[in-house]
């Protein structure tokens, strides 16, 4: 009997002692008592250890016990807590953040290595200030730009195309709410202002299934809270624009605001020298160009378990050309007025509630909304001598096109163990589209002659999806991420179901490498039509359609991660392989302003697309010298049955080589110098090889009879020329294209505030990167009978010498 005792009392005792409780933390910023998203949480006695979610929860279940926990966060000083575990507990940690240099948690140190996902990169506001503050601001894209796997669009371009994607293939959100333009000044700096940022996340592959509705990318933004107990003032004054933000409580530690604003100084010289450039030329008029910004974060505390936070956006650009010329003698005159204008407005309002000990909640009501628009208004006069009647011509040209989201998002989050993280979701977006409406309307002596609208109704669609997916540790070496992401697509009564699985996993090697693989499906309901031949933002927003079913593509990847001495250094190698489907492009001779009945005449379906590389990515994170080196080795390839005589063609973004390499250096705490250096192979193009003209009367209505054709010549024939590409859809490549950049910030506190003087080179060694290629001919003979002696390949540089800029900074 005691025998028996004693075995049931070891067995209580084994139970007593193994039995486990449930341990949450919240990391929160003591000064702003807001949640601190990705702070690392490591359990000393138990090593283990995660990081918090965007509540800044952590949950463990551990047996009882004591030990010990670090907790620390990018910006923010280092807590050792001791905590005894008896019961199911809930602590809460406040961080103090600080300036001086960031201290990582020893045995949590290598996300890199720890993180299961993959193709994922962080870049912190600490970072994002480092590098060099082109045109007099530090910009989003830019830097998202100087990362392995993506590339610039074109030169001046802030566009980017991730691992041969499209632009329109990466999925932008700003606070959970997606934004479809984000550039300003034809693609020189992005609609994102830097002083209101919190973190920047970009992901290239292994999609988590909360993410979907796009093939190559995923860029977060996420606005920071106002502070809510200071009142704190940042603003920025350059030769291209200003910018202010001022953060602050509306209510102590429970309501806070942040508000923003930017506007370019452009127009208050160009219209200046616009106005002696025309008058040089005998004529009256004007140029300009201008852009606005407007952001605005509120924050409430309703209580320890539920935020809401209200964020909105709102830009425009502005390019305005209005001219005229009179000619006094013989009474004529013309005149001119164009007006092109593009923007973004996007309202984001947000709940989130923490779950008690289990998870956390968020529901997003969105609305996005991307307009562009051109209105051309011209009038013309002109005197007859022989009759005195004069003849008048006036017209008005508009085009605009646009495109509303309104979205509703709801998921959740549940830690039913330590090993555990499964979250669920669901949303659904109403898209309304206006694919393009161009109007033309012509009067000669008061009689209408032409009244035409051409273009696409309006077209709306409804794109809904749920997602499941759990992050299991399934021991101390291996995890994984599991999930599933599943779409609905409504349009004009034709339905689109799409069932996307996805695939993440790591395993712990030997001496902490970390070997990653991951296997993602995906689709996308919307498609940009891009013009190629004209810089400004003319591209088009459609809809998957009857006719042009949504983009599909599945991407494999794998790769190794390590890091280096205590977190001082991160190193990583990944290589991926992309099949893509459904693809469309303007079909052959087809451009933005095509005479066609809708835009769905002027695209060509059913392309495919392969891309696969590998990149390298070497990252030192710490010290006086900090920076990264970038390098990608990459193939983009395309096909469409009726392009190209069917045969696969580089795409136009297909880049063999990328380097991209940052570097920045802090001489004290008042001086800090950066650089970026970046290579790209050249883009592809297509060029003519030849062009000759047809058999007489092949064409007997075209009006070219004598008339001189820019870039070819004059020709005496009434025959447009045949033009020959003998090498084929983008046969030829621009010239390499590579650019160094330089700044330095000079920083000094002041007693009440601290001043920043920035100064930056753009294109320091002033290399001419092409930006496009133009025929041009030498003409000889006379003028009777002129013929081409020679023809030339010449290249336009959009800014082909170094642009540097001072920019003044105060923050209190």
């Amino acid at each position: 009997m005691q025998k028996i005792f004693l075995v049931i009392y070891l067995f209580i005792f084994q139970i007593c002692t193994f039995a486990q409780v449930s341990i949450k933390i919240q990391v929160i910023d003591k000064q702003m008592k807001t949640p601190i998203l990705g702070a690392g949480v490591y359990v000393t006695h138990f090593k283990i250890g995660e990081y918090t979610n965007e509540q800044g929860n952590v949950q463990f279940s551990l047996a009882k016990d004591s030990s010990t926990f670090l907790i620390s966060a990018n910006n923010y000083n280092t807590e050792k807590r001791f905590f005894y575990l008896q019961k199911d507990t809930i602590f809460v940690v406040e961080l103090v953040s600080y300036t001086t240099e960031s201290i990582d948690i020893q045995d949590k140190r290598d996300y890199l290595q720890n993180k299961t996902q993959m193709s994922i990169t962080e870049i912190s506001v600490e970072e994002l200030n480092k590098m060099p503050a082109i045109l007099g601001s530090h910009d989003v894209i830019r830097a998202v730009q100087s990362l392995p796997g993506v590339q610039a669009a074109k030169e001046g371009s802030n566009g980017f195309y991730v691992r041969g994607g499209s632009p329109d293939q990466n999925l932008i959100l700003l606070d959970n709410v997606p934004i479809y333009y984000a550039s300003h000044l034809g693609g020189l700096a992005s609609v994102f202002n830097s002083d209101i940022i919190d973190n920047i996340q970009l992901i290239k592959g292994g999609f988590p299934a909360q993410y979907g509705g796009r093939l190559s990318s995923v860029l977060a933004i996420n606005v920071k809270q106002g502070d809510m107990k200071k009142y704190h003032v940042a603003a920025n004054l350059n030769l291209l624009d200003g910018k202010i933000a001022i953060e602050g409580p509306i209510w102590k530690n429970k309501a806070s605001f942040l508000i923003s604003a930017r506007r370019s100084f452009t127009d208050l010289y160009v219209k200046p020298i616009s106005r002696l450039q025309f008058k040089a030329n005998g004529n009256e008029g004007y140029a300009l160009y201008r852009f606005y910004d407007l952001n605005a974060k509120f924050s409430y505390q309703i209580n320890s378990k539920n935020y809401l936070y209200l964020n909105t956006y709102t830009g425009n650009d502005n390019v305005t050309i209005n001219y005229s010329t009179n000619d006094t003698a013989w009474q004529n005159s013309k005149s001119s007025l164009v007006k092109n204008d593009w923007g973004n407005q996007v309202v984001g309002l947000q709940w989130k509630h923490l779950r008690g000990e289990k998870g956390w909640e968020n529901l997003t009501l969105g609305y996005t909304r991307y307009h562009f628009g051109i209105n051309n208004h011209f009038e013309e006069k002109q005197k007859y001598l022989s009759t005195g009647l004069i003849y008048t011509l006036t017209g008005k040209n508009r085009y605009k096109s646009s495109l509303e989201d309104v979205l509703l998002k709801y998921e959740i989050a549940v830690f039913p163990s330590a090993r555990h993280a499964i979250r669920f979701g669901a949303a659904s977006t109403y898209h309304s589209f206006v694919p393009g409406n161009k109007s033309v309307y012509l009067s000669v002596l008061d009689s209408v002659v032409e009244d035409t609208l051409i273009g696409s109704p309006k077209i709306s669609s409804l794109e809904s999806y749920v997602y499941v997916q759990d992050e299991w540790n399934l021991s101390e070496k291996i995890s994984a991420n599991i999930g599933v992401h599943a779409t609905h697509y409504l349009v004009s009564q034709k339905s689109f179901f799409s069932v996307q699985p996805r695939f993440s996993m790591k395993v712990l090697l030997p001496n902490q490498f970390a070997w990653k693989s991951s296997f993602v499906t995906m689709a996308q309901f919307v498609h940009l039509l891009s013009n190629t031949d004209i810089s400004v933002p003319v591209d088009l927003w459609v809809p998957a359609t009857r006719n042009i079913p949504p983009q599909k593509v599945w991407q494999a990847a794998t790769g190794i991660a390590k890091t280096f001495e205590e977190g001082k250094w991160e190193a990583s190698w990944e290589g991926y392989y992309k099949k893509m489907r459904n693809l469309i492009d303007y079909k052959e001779g087809m451009k933005f302003f095509s005479k066609v009945v809708t835009w769905e005449d002027l695209v060509e379906t059913g392309g495919q697309g392969w891309t696969f590389g590998s990149e390298f990515f070497l990252h030192k994170k710490k010290g006086d010298l900090t920076g990264w080196l970038g390098y990608t080795l990459a193939w983009n390839l395309r096909q469409f049955d009726n392009i190209n005589l069917g045969k696969i063609f580089p795409y136009k973004y297909d880049t063999r080589h990328s380097i991209n390499a940052l570097l920045s250096y802090e001489i004290n705490k008042n001086i800090q110098l950066s650089a970026t250096w970046t290579y790209n192979t050249g883009s592809a193009v297509t060029l003519a090889t030849a062009a000759y003209e047809p058999a007489q009367n092949q064409y007997p209505q075209a009006p070219f009879l004598n008339t001189y054709i820019p870039g070819f010549g004059y020709y005496s024939t009434n025959e447009p020329l045949i033009y020959l590409y003998s090498r084929g859809r983008n046969g030829f490549r621009f010239r390499p294209y590579h650019r160094l950049d330089l700044a330095a910030n000079f920083t000094k506190e002041k007693k009440h505030y601290t001043r920043v003087w920035n100064v930056s080179i753009y294109n320091a060694y002033a290399r001419q990167n092409p930006y496009f290629y133009y025929i041009n001919q030498q003409l000889g003979g006379s003028k009777q009978a002129p013929k081409v002696i020679r023809n030339e390949l010449r290249q336009v540089s959009l800014i082909p010498v170094p642009i540097p800029m001072l920019s003044y900074g105060i923050q209190f």
